[in-house]
């Protein structure tokens, strides 16, 4: 029991508890993750840029593997983000709930796509045998070919990423949890992801010069000498959910970006173009659109042999399969997330574990409460 003795320290206890109360609902009200239209877009340029890439076209496919590494970078900041939000509320972060959606998000579209080339190599068994393809795709299945390029089914190599990414899933929820729970300041723990990322740089260096042959290829799959990238998307979840970049930083980060953008960047890209509505939809389509246009990239010249226009035009050559290859991929992945996706992040909801945001100060929000599924 508390005895105030004099007014002014009653009106001096009472002040402080106020100001406290105040500042505890502002950091916790300090950032919501909610919808970013514009991730949609930049996720819209990364999955075109990747299926340009892979379909050799060359002005608009050079440099498209760096699609990958955005959406890496995506990823961590999603990840680490919707964490800590749940931190913020709950002072706990539900294992449970998170793997359940990161399942219900990934896996029955991958499924599918396992289905279908295990019914493909069953019709048209390849030049190693049915069980020995069947043993390949298997491979794609537990999220191993980062670590087993060479042993994964053709059609499924691309999952070298999804595997990165599956891998990243397992450890750093369980690492934020344990620096969260021992209370390490945003500091320590942005100092020991920089310290992370600079030793994986350092680490992918040496084996780039230090490896030949399949060791030397593996470097790129290899999910210790790739997640820097991810670690970057961190940092970012925790300056922007711990509300640390803000007035001269802010400034400061900003001036450097737009000095490297202008440096480098061949067109202007600006938010307009992001949250335009036909990128958007690329961009919500991403995941499927990924998992499924290698398969059909690769499959490509087994379904239609030899295709060739009847005019000698390098150019339609060139273009007209692969506008056939992007269409079909459009066409199957939009079957995939309308009829398997969708239904599944409907399910994936019910384990989010924050609460719905009731903004007083924001009557015209949408009602809808986004719990994170850009992630």
């Amino acid at each position: 029991m508390c005895y105030v003795w004099e007014p002014f320290n009653h009106d001096l206890i009472c002040s402080w508890q106020e100001s406290a109360k105040t500042v505890a609902t502002d950091r916790q009200a300090s950032f919501r993750l909610g919808y970013r239209p514009a991730l949609d877009g930049l996720r819209g340029i990364s999955i075109l840029a990747v299926m340009f890439y892979h379909g050799n076209v060359f002005w608009m496919g050079q440099g498209g593997f760096l699609g990958v590494d955005i959406f890496f970078v995506l990823s961590g900041f999603l990840i680490t983000s919707l964490l800590l939000e749940e931190w913020e509320q709950t002072r706990t972060i539900s294992f449970k709930n998170f793997y359940m959606r990161r399942a219900l998000r990934l896996l029955p579209a991958l499924f599918l796509a396992i289905v279908l080339c295990l019914l493909f190599v069953a019709i048209f068994p390849p030049q190693q045998g049915t069980a020995a393809a069947a043993k390949s795709i298997l491979v794609a299945l537990f999220y191993l070919s980062n670590w087993m390029p060479q042993a994964v089914y053709q059609p499924l190599s691309h999952t070298w990423s999804l595997g990165i990414e599956e891998q990243f899933y397992i450890l750093w929820p369980l690492l934020l949890f344990i620096l969260l729970w021992l209370k390490a300041s945003n500091r320590s723990i942005i100092m020991f992801l920089t310290l992370a990322i600079a030793a994986i740089a350092v680490h992918r260096a040496r084996l780039w010069q230090s490896t030949t042959g399949l060791e030397h290829y593996m470097v790129y799959y290899r999910f210790d000498a790739r997640t820097d990238s991810l670690l970057v998307g961190c940092i970012a979840g925790i300056l922007l959910s711990r509300n640390l970049i803000r007035g001269f930083t802010a400034i400061a980060v900003m001036v450097a970006i737009i000095i490297t953008y202008l440096f480098t960047a061949p067109w202007r890209i600006s938010s307009l173009l992001l949250e335009f509505p036909l990128l958007r939809w690329f961009g919500r389509l991403s995941y499927v659109l990924y998992l499924w246009h290698w398969p059909i990239y690769s499959l490509y010249p087994n379904l239609f042999p030899q295709f060739q226009l009847p005019i000698k035009s390098y150019t339609l050559n060139l273009f007209m399969p692969l506008f056939i290859k992007v269409m079909l991929t459009v066409t199957v992945a939009s079957l995939s997330y309308y009829f398997i996706e969708q239904p599944a992040l409907k399910l994936k909801k019910r384990f989010s574990s924050l609460r719905p945001r009731r903004d007083a100060d924001a009557p015209l929000a949408p009602s809808v409460v986004t719990t994170g599924e850009q992630a």
